[in-house]
């Protein structure tokens, strides 16, 4: 025993004078000028080095490392690639520059060394320098029946007006799983998607895309991961906001994620829309869970139940749907096109009527009554003149609800509507206020129609209310030829003390069937140049000569409806549905 614990202590002390060598021998090559240190990654300028996708999530943005220099004043320039390509030119605010620890780059080319330009001050001094980055091609995950690897934009009309402008397409890739889940109450978990985003500018160039699998997976273990990814919006502090499933999100343009939250419990299957309110606040379409009904059955259920979330992710505030209006108004499920429905894409049914059963299995399908997909909320807009939320239901109508949840009014189809909401209709009227002689059907001697399947209802600083009209189930009925459907971007200007409505803008009924979108689509006001910026999503859907969806981006001069900016957008395949476009504006980014 004594043998051991003097071997202890001996190589104890050992130790300790071989630590005391170590760090003078340190201390002794520090002061030796042949000594060598390790030397860092040298930049291509003044600052640190370049880190292409700095977070994972976004592959063509970058960040240039500041190199713990104190940079202030940064703009950046990427020059555009080509005789036409686009350059695009943004400042980067101090406090972007300290939370990054270096300076963010967006708008990079896929598969280029790209020239970027970067001035800022240097200890209050003026520098420019050039940088070259190298980014990797497009990859996104490809499935069955797809023709291309992502999607393509045609330019078919650019008059330069819109020159700079960038634009997000966001959309959603069908795979062979998508299905394997379903919720055992009905509901709407079983769509599951890949989430294909991409960012064109006006020459059709890609600029930036959402890696698909950021926050996405489909493992059918992991709910948490699945679902559609839909309405990614860029909101007034230049990040993006987006959700699908049971998650919702905020993210800078270079990937930096700012929130990740789950629903609140008892809420699921979130789809279509969510945006953020003036106080901060966001409001989400959501479905609820383990609702009980009047009959006492248990359901899911589907996408009618809109929910108010702080920052913190609690509920502030619902509005449950099923009992604020009548899920068992049929008219206009029963004249829809079984053909096109949402997203789910059936040609052999085109065209096709069914009845809106009671009997009917509880699931997401076309029905009445809870449990059944008979409002189908698409959109979601928030008045700050009265604290009311505004709802593009698309088997029901455009209609507006207060805080205290009472209907305020209804704009759409008369037909159907019980007592208690009759008056809440809104009362079409001509420019002089002249009231319209109008039945269940529509109105006569005038251009003046409802939006029918309509989607993206919202206001404008206009003061007036915009939406894509989709135009199924036009006048309550399938016509003779699907060839007569078209769809509107259509304009409206609402009197809420007189109860009337007067349609003061359109623009898409003369360009007929070939720009008729049976599902999804938007449209927006860009005061900025004003011009209505319309995306028909699914032009030629049902158009068996194609392998792909094409759908059409416009930008019309609200004057003269001239169009400033068409582009066809090539999906990568008929499995690859396009939702929404939004503008996208870097100089409010950082």
């Amino acid at each position: 025993m004594k043998l051991k614990t003097l071997t202890i202590v001996a190589c104890m002390v050992t130790a300790s004078f071989a630590c005391l060598s170590t760090a003078q021998a340190a201390d002794d090559a520090n002061k030796n000028p042949t000594f060598t240190k390790y030397a860092p990654w040298k930049g291509q300028g003044q600052l640190g080095s370049v880190y292409v996708n700095p977070y994972g999530n976004t592959p063509l943005t970058a960040i240039i490392d500041r190199g713990s220099k104190n940079i202030t004043g940064v703009v950046v320039t990427v020059h555009g690639k080509g005789a036409k390509g686009v350059t695009i030119s943004y400042p980067v605010s101090d406090k972007a520059v300290m939370n990054h620890d270096g300076i963010p780059v967006f708008g990079l080319y896929a598969d280029t060394l790209n020239q970027v330009t970067v001035s800022y001050k240097l200890d209050g001094k003026p520098v420019t320098e050039n940088y070259r980055i190298q980014t990797s091609g497009i990859d996104f995950p490809v499935a069955d029946m797809s023709i291309r690897p992502h999607p393509e934009a045609e330019v078919v009309v650019n008059t330069g007006k819109m020159n700079g402008s960038l634009y997000l397409i966001n959309s959603l890739g069908q795979m062979p799983n998508a299905n394997e889940i379903i919720w055992a109450r009905g509901g709407a978990a079983q769509y599951n998607s890949v989430p294909v985003n991409v960012i064109f500018d006006t020459n059709g160039d890609i600029r930036w895309v959402l890696k698909p699998d950021a926050f996405t997976n489909y493992d059918f273990r992991n709910l948490d991961r699945r679902g559609n990814m839909m309405a990614v919006t860029q909101v007034k502090d230049g990040d993006l906001i987006f959700a699908q499933g049971l998650r919702h999100f905020k993210m800078d343009l270079v990937g930096l994620v700012k929130r990740d939250q789950r629903l609140p419990r008892g809420y699921i299957d979130y789809s279509h829309d969510q945006i953020q309110m003036p106080n901060g606040d966001l409001l989400l379409r959501v479905g609820k869970r383990n609702y009980k009904r009047p009959d006492g059955v248990v359901v899911n259920t589907i996408r009618d139940q809109i929910i108010e979330v702080n920052a913190d992710g609690d509920l502030v505030d619902e509005w449950n749907l099923p009992e604020i209006l009548d899920p068992l108004r049929d008219n206009l499920l029963r004249a829809l096109d079984q053909g096109a429905v949402c997203i789910e894409i059936d040609p052999k049914k085109a065209g096709q009527t069914a009845e809106a059963r009671p009997d009917a299995p509880l699931m997401d399908i076309p029905g009445i009554e809870v449990g059944r997909n008979w409002a189908h909320v698409n959109s979601i807009e928030y008045d700050p003149k009265d604290d009311s939320i505004i709802l593009s239901i698309r088997h029901q109508g455009v209609i507006k609800i207060g805080r205290d949840k009472q209907v305020k009014w209804i704009l759409g189809t008369p037909a159907g509507w019980s007592a208690k909401f009759k008056d809440k209709v809104l009362k079409p009227v001509d420019s002089h206020g002249k009231a319209l002689t109008c039945d269940n059907a529509g109105c006569e001697n005038t251009d003046f129609d409802w939006p029918w399947m309509q989607h993206a209802a919202s206001l404008t600083s206009r003061g007036t209310l915009i939406v894509f009209d989709n135009g199924d189930a036009r006048h309550l009925e399938q016509p003779a030829l699907p060839t007569m459907k078209y769809s509107r971007g259509v304009e409206y200007r609402i009197n809420e003390k007189d109860m009337t409505v007067q349609q003061v803008w359109e623009y898409g009924k003369d360009r007929g069937f070939a720009w008729y979108a049976p599902v999804t689509g938007n449209i927006r006001y860009d005061g900025s140049k004003d011009v209505m910026q319309i995306f028909a999503s699914s032009t030629g859907i049902f158009d068996k000569s194609k392998k792909a969806i094409e759908s059409t981006f416009d930008v019309i001069d609200y004057k003269t409806k001239k169009i400033e900016l068409e582009m066809k957008i090539k999906m990568m395949g008929k499995k690859n549905m396009p939702y929404r476009a939004e503008k996208i504006d870097p100089k409010i980014a950082f």
